[in-house]
């Protein structure tokens, strides 16, 4: 089930009412008019968004834990407990989704390159393999020590094209950089429990990380910390996904309390509360104009949240 909530909690009228069971990622499309959601049934449904089922994806054999949409908006991309990942032509969605055949064990988190030109997968047997769009296995990064749960691409910057930055987050409890060009990683910095969840801000001058332990921090480029976000004692357990809003200025957390929380990272306070999921919130997501919040829960729902006065 999706249903769309404003901030006082009052159910908006469009309710999509999804086919499977607990949903593990949620995306937009780089438009805003479609939404993604991955089920642990294995399936993959898009709806438009006036609440309209466009269509039901099956070709994963297990649970789909993270999905993806590339830069341009033209192919989706599935990471599923089957140990493969799928990329799927939106222009055409009656033939065969490409395969990414490689991992040996469950493929955790995926990730188009800024450009759209390539496509990173990160699994729990520990590497990272880089695949062009035509499903071609190009390379594989090896260094994190234990599965590897997240990926986030640095922005490009137009003065330095080439210089293609990834940082990737592990269970051996560190975050890696990484140089494309190189093939070479090196330790950013350290949580004390498993990070589940990296991601750069849009203007690439800072990441968010998040761990099993709820606790998440900000870095600068170099590994600094920033700022660790005030205790979330009041939400206990992991935080399961990180998201910035487009201009930056918000983060966004789920919970495995069963509620979504948003900051404005650089002020002091408490976060807003998005209750509503009766399980754990798994994936959130933010619209590209900022002005939505998405939420993917176990208990078998995704909900929208109007962000309007906060953003």
């Amino acid at each position: 089930t999706i249903r769309f909530w404003n901030l006082q909690g009052q159910p908006l009228p469009t309710v999509l009412q999804g086919k499977g069971g607990g949903i593990s990622s949620v995306s937009f499309s780089p438009d805003g008019q479609t939404v993604a959601m991955a089920n642990d049934n294995g399936s993959i449904e898009l709806w438009d968004n006036t609440g309209t089922r466009l269509d039901t994806l099956n070709k994963h054999e297990s649970f789909v834990l993270k999905i993806s949409f590339s830069p341009d908006g033209q192919t989706l991309a599935s990471a599923s407990a089957d140990d493969s990942a799928l990329l799927w032509n939106l222009n055409d969605l009656a033939a065969e989704p490409i395969k990414l055949v490689g991992h040996v064990d469950s493929v955790n988190d995926i990730a188009f390159r800024p450009d759209g030109q390539y496509v990173l997968t990160a699994s729990e047997d520990s590497t990272i393999k880089v695949w062009n769009r035509q499903g071609d296995l190009l390379g594989t990064l090896n260094g994190h020590d234990g599965q590897v749960q997240g990926l986030s691409f640095h922005p490009i910057d137009p003065a330095t094209p080439n210089q293609l930055m990834l940082t990737s987050s592990g269970a051996d409890q560190t975050i890696r950089f990484w140089q494309l060009g190189t093939g070479r990683g090196t330790i950013l910095g350290h949580h004390s429990a498993s990070i589940y969840a990296v991601r750069y801000s849009p203007d690439g001058q800072m990441l968010a990380t998040a761990d099993r332990d709820g606790q998440i921090i900000l870095w600068d480029q170099q590994g600094q910390k920033l700022k660790i976000i005030p205790s979330l004692s009041d939400f206990p357990g992991s935080v399961n996904g990180i998201d910035f809003s487009p201009n930056g200025e918000l983060l966004a957390a789920a919970s495995s309390s069963g509620v979504a929380l948003i900051w404005h990272w650089n002020e002091d306070g408490a976060p807003i509360t998005l209750q509503g999921h009766m399980a754990d919130v798994y994936d959130v997501s933010f619209s590209p104009s900022g002005s939505t919040l998405v939420t993917a829960s176990l208990d078998s729902t995704v909900k929208i949240w109007d962000l309007e006065g906060i953003g």
